[in-house]
């Protein structure tokens, strides 16, 4: 049984009047909490309730019916008089008198209608009178999150229907598997059953799924492949989560060895690996959060992620901010708990939050600018901050650091703070000879030298795009002489098309390297920031 499962039942069990079940299978929780009043409140009537398709009551006498759809209850005000006359008792429209009864209401995304104010008034006043009543009549409320208004906070426990777990995953996986053979048996029909290492490895394909999108794959692979794929279930499982808009989901095939320079900060990732073992959790230590990476555009802080996901052989979880915001009332807050939600189910796993400043940088004019969007949506980031022991590593990006809360940079919220700057002249070398290396091209050491001196305060991004330059431009040029070696006048004129950031963009990355001179350390080998700051102009002062 579900851990949320026992919570549910416990309830239940000592008659708690107000109960919030935040989840993403609203199905699933009905039939979950039908199934335990049956056995729990025999006598009492389900009343399922939505705005948009009022109520059906399912009676105690057969629970397992149609039940009986009241059309009108999706109105506000029917439904209050409605489940007032079936807690209280009284007489109805057609003055029949309706003698108190059990009941259990669930209400699905009742919380949309909070900003009506009687919408609150009418739990409170239930409440109140709930207490002089014999009969139990709990209200449930169904939404896929948890913003309990403060008024009611004290009156409801609040039950966490999350993702299933690897232990619930199994558990479900296993029945669904054992009801396939069990057919195929019937139908005399041949299906592979998967070993317990195939086993575990499809567990941990299906982190971050609902109960009955596991089902649902599952049965489809069995369909497909007459077996449970695990490549198929996998891309299912990517493409599930990126129906939400929110976040990408991706395997990584770059590990720090496919980095170039940066290597204080590799040679750190490279500890926290450590700390994400049996060992050091043994030792006392606890699973690490992650760090803020701030610095130039194109430096790598990105990348760096992703290489960092694939050497922990993790997958990595992208999330847009600028995705995240909505005009829609409790849109934002509801993306951002199913984002973390999804992240935490994956654990363990990377989650990158880049260009964090684009979605919080407005956060101290929130309640005027967005009714308070902004500040509910760094709310929740900032908590699942301080709960993560979940092994979801979290890797933040921001170009500007000054855009962001001092609440998220402060120490402790995460393990470190990175600044990228402009490759040093080993490194660019280092990063030449990768990106070439991925063309199968070997460039000689007088061409790698003139490369690298032509380069100074290019960025890895851009660097990238030279040797993409170069390769195109020894292309059509062997197209003419047939000779395929590089040569100075590739790798000059792809130089030569190249506008660095560093020209474009000079005044506000110097301003950026005065402000994290003495606040970020420095990923790069020479722990060093240059002296030019003082060329700034009063207009980017921080």
């Amino acid at each position: 049984m579900r851990e949320c499962m026992t919570d549910l039942i416990n309830s239940i069990k000592s008659r708690k009047s107000c109960i919030w079940i935040k989840t993403q299978e609203e199905s699933l929780t009905i039939k979950d909490i039908r199934q335990i009043s049956m056995i729990n409140l025999p006598k009492a009537n389900i009343v399922i309730w939505s705005q948009t398709e009022g109520a059906t009551i399912y009676n105690s006498v057969d629970n397992s019916s149609s039940g009986k759809s009241i059309k009108k209850l999706a109105n506000i005000d029917n439904l209050f008089s409605f489940i007032k006359l079936n807690t209280y008792g009284g007489t109805d429209n057609n003055d029949k008198v309706v003698k108190p009864e059990p009941n259990i209401f669930i209400l699905r995304d009742y919380n949309n209608l909070f900003n009506d104010p009687k919408s609150i008034r009418f739990i409170r006043d239930l409440k109140e009178y709930h207490k002089q009543k014999e009969a139990y009549n709990p209200i449930i409320i169904l939404s896929q999150i948890d913003n309990i208004p403060t008024q009611l906070t004290r009156l409801f426990k609040l039950i966490d229907y999350g993702l299933p777990n690897r232990n619930e995953i199994l558990s479900c996986m296993n029945e669904t598997i054992n009801n396939i053979k069990a057919v195929s048996l019937k139908q005399n029909k041949q299906c592979k059953i998967p070993t317990q290492e195939e086993l575990n490895n499809l567990v941990n394909s299906c982190l971050g799924l609902t109960m009955q999108e596991i089902q649902e794959t599952v049965i489809e692979s069995f369909i497909k492949f007459k077996e449970a794929n695990l490549d198929f279930i996998t891309q299912k499982k990517i493409e599930s989560i990126q129906k939400s808009g929110v976040l990408d989901y991706k395997i990584p095939n770059t590990t720090l060895e496919d980095i170039g320079g940066n290597e204080v900060i590799k040679q750190w990732l490279l500890e926290m690996k450590e700390l994400f073992s049996d060992e050091a959790k043994e030792f006392g230590l606890k699973k690490p959060k992650g760090y803020l990476s701030v610095g130039v555009p194109g430096a790598g802080k990105t990348c760096l992620a992703e290489a960092f996901a694939g050497t922990m052989h993790m997958p990595l979880l992208s999330l847009s901010m600028g995705r995240i915001m909505s005009r829609f009332v409790g849109e934002s807050e509801r993306k951002i708990m199913q984002a973390l939600d999804v992240a935490k189910a994956s654990a363990p796993c990377v989650l990158l939050i880049d260009e964090v400043e684009k979605a919080l940088g407005g956060i101290n004019s929130s309640n005027n600018t967005d009714g308070g969007v902004t500040a509910r949506v760094f709310m929740e980031i900032l908590k699942f901050l301080n709960d993560n022991d979940y092994g979801v590593y979290i890797i933040m990006t921001s170009n500007d650091v000054s855009q962001l809360p001092p609440e998220l940079t402060r120490q402790g919220r995460l393990d470190a703070k990175w600044f990228f700057d402009f490759p040093k002249e080993n490194e660019r070398k280092e990063i030449f000879k990768i990106h070439f290396s991925k063309y199968n091209k070997e460039i000689n050491s007088d061409l790698l030298d003139l490369a690298v001196s032509k380069t100074n305060n290019f960025t890895g991004a851009e660097i990238q795009e030279i040797v993409k330059n170069t390769i195109r431009k020894s292309f059509i040029r062997f197209k003419k002489d047939n000779n395929n070696e590089l040569k100075e006048e590739d790798i000059t004129s792809a130089i030569n098309e190249i506008i660095p950031i560093s020209k474009t963009s000079k005044e506000s990355i110097l301003a950026l390297k005065s402000y994290c001179s003495n606040r970020f350390r420095s990923v790069n080998e020479e722990n060093d920031y240059d002296d030019d700051d003082e060329c700034l102009s009063a207009q980017y002062q921080l």
